[in-house]
C-alpha cells in the first residue's frame, strides 16, 4: 500500500520553524499463524527554496512479532532514518512483550521493548532505547461482528 507523507511546520525550534516536507511512502507487510512483519518506507523532501535547510531523509519502521498464543507476542517494531544530506544513518534492532488484555469491557494491548542502534548519526546519537506501549484495541467499524 503506498501514499503520502507531509511533514507540517509545527516545531518550536527556531532551526526547525517553517519546514514543509513532502514525499511518498509504502508499507509492506506479511501476516500468517507463526510470524507478523513488515516494513514502511518514507521519503521526505522540503519544499523550500531556502539552500541552507535542505531535507532529504528515507525513514520508516519494520516490525516483526512471533504469536506466541493468548495474545501474547514477542517482537519488536524500531524506527530507522537515513539523512541523505549529511549521510547519517539511525538503525536501531529490538525485542520486546507484547499483550492483550481486557480492562473493564475495553480491551488493551501493552508491551515492553529493548532497543540497540547499530548505526546511530555520531557519538552523541541515541543508542539505547525502550519504548513502553499501553493502546487500546478498537473494533473496526466496517468489519462485520
Amino acid at each position: 500500500m503506498g501514499g503520502l507523507i507531509c511533514g507540517l511546520p509545527t516545531a518550536t525550534s527556531e532551526e526547525f520553524r517553517g519546514q514543509f516536507t513532502l514525499g511518498p511512502e509504502l508499507a509492506l507487510g506479511y501476516v500468517s499463524k507463526k510470524v507478523i512483519a513488515g516494513a514502511l518506507f518514507t521519503q521526505s523532501w522540503d519544499l523550500s527554496d531556502d539552500p541552507t535547510r535542505k531535507t532529504n531523509v528515507l525513514g520508516g519502521q519494520y516490525f516483526y512479532f512471533f504469536p506466541i498464543g493468548n495474545g501474547r507476542s514477542i517482537g519488536a517494531a524500531p524506527n530507522y532514518s537515513y539523512n541523505w544530506e549529511t549521510e547519517e544513518l539511525s538503525f536501531p534492532v529490538g525485542i520486546g512483550y507484547s499483550a492483550v488484555t481486557a480492562f473493564g469491557e475495553m480491551p488493551f494491548k501493552y508491551g515492553l521493548q529493548v532497543m540497540y542502534s547499530v548505526a546511530t548519526p555520531d557519538s552523541f546519537g541515541q543508542v539505547w532505547q525502550i519504548r513502553l506501549q499501553l493502546s487500546p484495541v478498537v473494533k473496526l467499524p466496517w468489519k462485520n461482528k
